[in-house]
């Protein structure tokens, strides 16, 4: 059984209710889609997200890639989509259920540190924090639902 084969068989047996996804073509194991809610107690609450995540050909030893397919409010994700982790460190024993993981607490606390790549939204974020939470949170409730 491939790496990949493993990771996916790991995912589906440990994956939260409210994730669902896997690779997005079976002939190519390295390119999935995974749709979940917005984390709890967060300005995402409430909303549904759909990410592409790109698994390098020397998985795990490095990180995989992620894009956003809906547009996200975000200062770490870009207008593309992608999604800046900064200095958040892979490790080779990670998985998939790691990095949704780190996606969800991405969303939750935005790095400002090293790893913005929104630097319109972080900058409003920086001027205005609850002007920001405002906007992020009607947003997800119109564009972002179940």
């Amino acid at each position: 059984m491939s790496v990949m084969e493993k990771e996916l068989y790991y995912f589906l047996a440990n994956k939260m209710d409210s994730e669902e996804g896997g690779p997005i073509d079976y002939n190519n194991m390295f390119v999935w889609n995974i749709k979940f809610d917005g984390p709890k107690n967060s300005d995402y609450e409430g909303g549904r997200f759909s990410v592409n995540i790109n698994f390098p050909t020397d998985y795990p030893n490095s990180r995989p890639d992620c894009t956003f397919l809906n547009d996200v409010f975000h200062p770490n994700i870009d207008d593309e989509g992608r999604v800046c982790f900064g200095s958040f460190s892979w490790q080779n024993n990670f998985t998939i259920l790691d990095l949704l993981n780190s996606l969800y607490y991405l969303l939750k606390y935005p790095n400002f540190g090293d790893g913005y790549n929104n630097k319109q939204v972080a900058e409003f974020y920086k001027a205005n924090p609850e002007e920001y939470h405002n906007v992020v949170r009607d947003l997800v409730k119109e564009f972002h639902k179940p």
